[in-house]
């Protein structure tokens, strides 16, 4: 019997060959052990969760010998699999040991081949010792620009708010070690961007490279439950270990959302704009020219509960979503707008208020809208369809936040009117055709969470 007795620290690879008495049969076998790294599963416990990968082989010069197992020390048990020209074992356990530092444990095993010729059955023994490094894996949070601090395997982890920035880091101990990481974010509708302008808003969502870096940005748009993991794989035969984690997510309260109609009979109607002589088909208005007796269109009011440590800013945006305005000229020729939707309403946040544009949380906001198309002398009839969404937003506080939607409110407006005589100073002229149904919508979703998106602006749009 030949014996091996082998210290390791990273590789250990060893050939020898025996030979039966007779001569009639050579016998090569050569083991390696991959001892880089391996896993450590809970670095609170005694109870240390890691793995061995062992590769044994081993062969004869002679077709129908055989190698088969006898016997190994690992208590955590192993499985050989042979055949005629070698075999292959693969060992995992879990051994208690301080987490700290390094560990080395003790690999012992015999195997042996069994010849078809005479002679007397050849075994070899192997005993490895090898030096096993002890991986860590933590996840740690920024929120809003602040520390990072880890959150794996803790308790009562701080929840985030709807908004806030937050970067997620990967960090694997030992220090230098190689390795790659696959994030997984799922939970309250996870973005990477969200970045309104006046004339366009695109919801980034988190592209798959990002999901591969060690650190990684991203934002919550809906409240719930964050359920983080990522998966670190490792080593020349890519052992991995997943670490995962979780956390709440918190939104302000919308206590009122609502909205007020013109006062005005019709609500849309031959009514004029404020301080101003021109007359229009308007929802709300002046009965008046140059008159400051002014009722608007629509008037929203909102009021919002800041959620638990934490506050911010709301403003309401209002979105073209769709519909038609159409006017036809002395010729008879018709002319229409917007040539696209969706657009954004003027400017956001929206203030036709003049006063205010946005509100801190737990004050009332209030904003309001008319809408009114000119009845000039260069056309003869006037038709309006809009179909509209405001928005209730929030903007947290803190370092990098973004604008999301608390709320949203569909709402509307449509009516038609002709010129049937000459222009003059007073409605003549004019005529409003009738209609039963003006207005549409104004009823809120109090908990909606989509964002508004947009290709233009409806104060850029003309007539074609």
């Amino acid at each position: 019997m030949q014996r091996f007795i082998v210290p390791l620290t990273v590789l250990f690879h060893l050939a020898f060959s025996a030979t039966f008495c007779n001569g009639q049969a050579t016998v090569h076998s050569e083991r390696t052990v991959d001892s880089t790294v391996y896993k450590l599963d809970d670095s609170k416990s005694e109870q240390v969760g890691w793995t061995r990968h062992f590769h044994v082989t081993a062969g004869s010069d002679k077709e129908d010998d055989e190698m088969i197992r006898v016997d190994d020390n690992d208590d955590g048990g192993s499985k050989w699999t042979g055949t005629k020209s070698g075999a292959t074992a693969d060992f995992h356990g879990v051994q208690k040991k301080d987490v700290s530092g390094h560990f080395t444990p003790t690999f012992t095993g015999r195997a042996r081949v069994l010849g078809s010729g005479p002679g007397p059955v050849k075994e070899f023994e192997w005993v490895a010792f090898a030096q096993y490094k002890i991986i860590a894996v933590e996840i740690h949070r920024s929120v809003a620009g602040g520390a990072f601090k880890k959150i794996s395997d803790e308790q009562n982890v701080d929840p985030v708010i709807v908004g806030q920035k937050v970067e997620l880091k990967v960090v694997v101990k030992p220090d230098g070690l190689q390795f790659t990481n696959q994030w997984s974010i799922n939970g309250g509708m996870p973005i990477k961007d969200y970045s309104p302008t006046k004339n366009s808003a695109q919801v980034v969502d988190i592209p798959n490279d990002d999901k591969t870096k060690q650190v990684i940005t991203f934002y919550h748009t809906d409240s719930g439950n964050a359920n983080i993991s990522v998966a670190v794989t490792y080593g020349e035969q890519q052992h991995q270990v997943t670490k995962t984690a979780s956390y709440g997510i918190l939104r302000p309260t919308v206590n009122k959302f609502e909205a007020d109609w013109t006062v005005r009979n019709p609500k849309v109607g031959l009514w004029y704009f404020l301080n101003s002589p021109l007359l229009g088909l308007s929802l709300g208005g002046a009965t008046q020219p140059n008159s400051n007796k002014y009722s608007s269109g629509i008037l929203w009011r909102s009021q919002v509960t800041p959620p638990q440590g934490g506050g911010g800013t709301i403003a309401y945006l209002n979105l073209y979503k769709n519909g038609k305005r159409k006017c036809i000229d002395l010729g008879g020729k018709p002319h229409t707008m917007p040539s696209k939707s969706p657009l954004l309403d003027t400017s956001f946040p929206f203030n036709l208020k003049l006063d205010v544009a946005t509100q801190v949380l737990s004050a009332e906001l209030v904003d309001k809208d008319t809408c009114f198309e000119e009845l000039n002398n260069q056309i003869i009839a006037q038709e309006v369809e809009d179909h509209f969404i405001v928005y209730l937003m929030f903007k947290p506080d803190g370092t990098g936040s973004i604008w999301v939607t608390l709320g949203e409110m569909p709402w509307g407006w449509n009516g038609k009117a002709a010129r049937t005589g000459a222009m003059n100073n007073g409605t003549g002229g004019w005529e409003l055709e009738p209609n039963p149904n003006p207005i549409e919508g104004g009823n809120a979703d109090k908990n909606s969470a989509k964002l508004p998106t947009w290709i233009g602006n409806l104060k850029d749009e003309t007539y074609n």
